[in-house]
């Protein structure tokens, strides 16, 4: 230990050393026969001892790791055992210096310690004879729990009782300095220097345990926060798990976009969306979790092994597999997962097979009545609502909370409009009430993305028309409606739009103006616990393709963050009273006023998972001692500084297409130091996850989250990542005479199937 001490030479840091103990300082004062040598190595000893310096070994005090810090916390518990032994032998040595200073003078001399004292030391050898044995049992446990991955519950607690016991190791190794250095003071003139040397070294010791185990007490403390590593993640899900009692816990994800399918079907690769819900993955980091994910298509195994390379490095990946089942319905039609699901009896019977009900439950990226049958079907309980729940997640739902919860919104309809002159009539009346207005929002009651919106100008003929009669009004509103209202989603019409506002039912509200350098659209996550509590998620800015969610940046300007997270607690408290559960995410239209303000106007509340729900679960979960601060809506990461980042659903270009996982992560494998999770040198905890990959093949697009430690990093990155695709998949350029070869080739074939087709036209004329 002594040599360990001696290689921090130049290293050591006096200013942060946590020695209170005044009593062995003044002892070690007080012993004029230490030479400055060695008063200098029980000063070593001491610094040695500082947090600053012992935070390089923390890990000889962490309770989880199995592997060579449990060799290392042997060690310490070995430590602890030696000092109660050693304290044994020096009380024992104080001892009879003090009765042979008694008996030849009657006089204690330089003995410091009082017939009472000395009793009460004495006393210790048969406490410190039991100590030892009991932390030999405790060690051995220790050892035998923490290698046994089945017994790692048992691991907790045994290591959890060594933390206690290390409280009591100051105090054993300081007065087991105290008692050696009181023996030299009574022995000054029967023991040789040698000797002395000898004890004045093990006192130095002793004084090096004493600080040592100081800092045990708190790396003690910091692991047992540190076990939801082992036991939780912190997901409000696994917590509601935890609080029925249950040490292994099962969550059945169901991908399931249980939304109306043709307005669905208007987003291209639609059904790859729903592996947008594999971060769930990394509920695996808890090794108390196994997840059952159900989609409609089989999921990639290179895939799967991505997203668990990036657990903790104390979870094997390996492990981490053997707790995950997957469910495929191998079905691609346009229906949801949990639909495909009730259809399949054999497919829920693996469900059940994977899991103990009553340890179990379910989540999804949105609830109606299909996922409560499901949920009902397997016995669990789902978190999340039923259909007459889901309604407030509408846009006519939206509006009436907004309201009842005196949150400002944009004025218009409050109720479902489902026939062209009813639209026509609140169109007209909100115009009547807002005459300065320009544009108007039409809005499918249940649509996602923004697809189903639509926006409506007010052109100066219509303005003209509201001074005249309502009929005149209605017809000019009528006629814009079939031949000037502007879609969000790509080729609509309004015979195709008006069919889906007659079956699914509408709104139309005020369209929010300002000016783009004044004008931002950020939202705020939360989770609605069934206790009626609301936990605050994050905050974002929205980046918009005209109305189309395309990704964020994190978190939402400081200016207001505050205030988003007031107004979203407003509104779920709100929604908990209609008895939501689960996700929401509220989005904002703020625009900045003169006195440098902003004015904010609640848009939607999605009562589900939404765009901005992937990335801040993924920073959530790959950071492992991560925090929001709901007070500065920063995300505080395990170094206990903020981490910001930029996350796109749409990193898209035509020479992307024909990627597959494999050809991605070979890029990420060799640009690893410049744009991997955890990879980049000097940076921890930053770096890119990419989602949506299996979109790249197809369609040339991906998703990906790039996490810095300032937003302006974040989006360095972002842009690195973007420059490293383009580089990667830049089209090979083809050599002039191979274009030739290539262009005659076609020739050819063009040739043979005219002559083919010549043919059967011939054996069909003849024939």
């Amino acid at each position: 230990m002594s040599e360990l001490a001696d290689s921090l030479e130049g290293e050591l840091d006096s200013s942060r050393s946590p020695v209170t103990d005044e009593a062995v300082m003044s002892i070690i004062e007080q012993i004029s026969v230490l030479t400055p040598e060695q008063k200098e190595k029980v000063r070593r000893a001491i610094l040695f001892g500082s947090s600053a310096n012992l935070f390089k070994i923390r890990c000889l005090c962490c309770p989880i790791c199995p592997r060579p810090a449990m060799a290392l916390r042997a060690v310490l518990s070995f430590v602890l055992a030696s000092c109660w032994l050693q304290l044994a032998r020096s009380t024992r040595l104080s001892g009879q210096a003090h009765s042979s200073a008694d008996g030849a003078s009657g006089e204690r001399g330089k003995c410091e310690l009082d017939t009472a004292e000395f009793y009460w030391e004495y006393d210790k050898i048969a406490v410190s004879g039991l100590s030892f044995a009991v932390m030999a049992c405790m060690l051995t446990l220790s050892v035998w729990s923490a290698t046994n991955p089945a017994k790692r519950h048992f691991a907790v607690f045994v290591n959890a009782v060594i933390g206690v016991a290390c409280i009591f190791l100051p105090y054993i190794a300081g007065n087991l300095a105290k008692s050696k250095l009181v023996a030299i003071t009574c022995h000054q003139c029967h023991c040789d220097e040698a000797e002395r040397s000898t004890v004045v070294d093990q006192a130095s010791l002793c004084i090096l345990f004493a600080i040592m185990s100081k800092t045990a007490v708190a790396a003690n403390v910091l692991g047992i926060l540190d076990l939801r590593t082992i036991s939780s993640t912190g997901h409000p899900i696994d917590d509601l798990l935890r609080e029925r009692g249950h040490v292994n816990r099962y969550l059945v994800v169901v991908s399931s976009l249980s939304l109306d399918w043709k307005e669905l079907i208007k987003i291209p690769g639609v059904s790859n969306y729903e592996l947008r819900l594999l971060w769930h993955l990394y509920f695996l980091r808890s090794q108390a979790m196994r997840i059952v994910m159900c989609t409609s298509q089989y999921i990639p195994e290179a895939l799967i092994n991505y997203y668990l390379r990036y657990l903790p490095s104390d979870v094997s990946p390996k492990e981490a597999r053997s707790r995950l089942t997957t469910i495929a319905c191998n079905d691609m039609t346009a229906a949801s997962v949990t639909n495909k699901l009730l259809s399949r009896k054999r497919a829920l019977n693996r469900i059940r097979d994977a899991i103990e009900p009553e340890k179990a439950a379910m989540t999804c990226f949105n609830s109606t009545d299909s996922e409560v049958q499901l949920a009902e079907e397997l016995g669990i309980p789902l978190f999340g609502t039923d259909t007459q729940g889901a309604f407030w997640g509408t846009k006519t739902g939206n509006r009436q909370v907004f309201r009842d919860a005196g949150v400002l919104h944009p004025d218009g309809s409050y109720d479902l409009i489902y026939t062209e002159e009813e639209l026509c009539e609140e169109i007209l009346s909100l115009l009547r009430r807002c005459p300065s207005t320009k544009k108007v929002m039409v809005k499918l009651n249940d649509s996602f993305s923004g697809e189903g919106n639509a926006v409506l100008r007010v052109d100066s003929e219509l303005v003209d028309s509201l001074k005249e009669s309502d009929e005149q009004a209605m017809d000019v509103i009528f006629d814009r409606l079939e031949n000037s209202l502007e879609y969000v989603a790509p080729g609509l019409t309004w015979d195709k739009y008006y069919q889906q506002f007659q079956t699914l039912g509408g709104i139309c509200e005020l369209f929010i103006e300002g000016q783009s350098s004044a004008k931002t659209s950020p939202s705020c996550q939360a989770f609605l616990n069934a206790d009626g509590s609301v936990r605050i998620l994050a905050t974002h800015e929205q980046m918009l393709n005209g109305q189309i969610y395309t990704g964020c940046t994190f978190p939402a300007k400081e200016e207001y963050s505050a205030e988003l997270v007031s107004l979203t607690k407003k509104i779920g408290q709100e929604l908990v009273g209609r008895q939501v559960v689960g996700y929401i995410a509220v989005d904002f239209v703020s625009v900045r006023q003169s006195d440098g303000s902003y004015k904010h106007w609640a848009i939607e509340v999605n009562v589900r998972m939404g765009g901005t729900t992937l990335p801040i679960m993924t920073l959530n979960f790959l950071c492992r001692d991560g925090r929001l601060n709901e007070q500065t809506s920063e995300f505080i990461a395990s170094d206990g500084k903020p981490r910001f980042y930029v996350a796109s659903d749409t990193l898209r270009k035509k020479t992307y297409k024909g990627l597959v996982i494999e050809d991605l992560l070979a890029i990420i494998e060799r640009h690893s130091s410049e744009i991997e999770w955890n990879k980049r040198p000097g940076a921890p905890e930053t770096g890119t996850i990419f989602h949506l990959v299996t979109l790249l093949s197809e369609l040339g697009k991906c998703g990906c989250v790039c996490i810095g430690r300032s937003l302006e990093e974040a989006q360095q990155i972002f842009r690195r990542v973007q420059d490293i695709l383009d580089a990667e998949a830049r089209p090979v350029e083809v050599p002039p005479t191979e274009k030739a070869v290539a262009a005659e080739l076609d020739l050819v074939i063009e040739e043979l199937e005219g002559d083919e087709e010549d043919g059967m036209t011939c054996s069909s004329r003849y024939g």
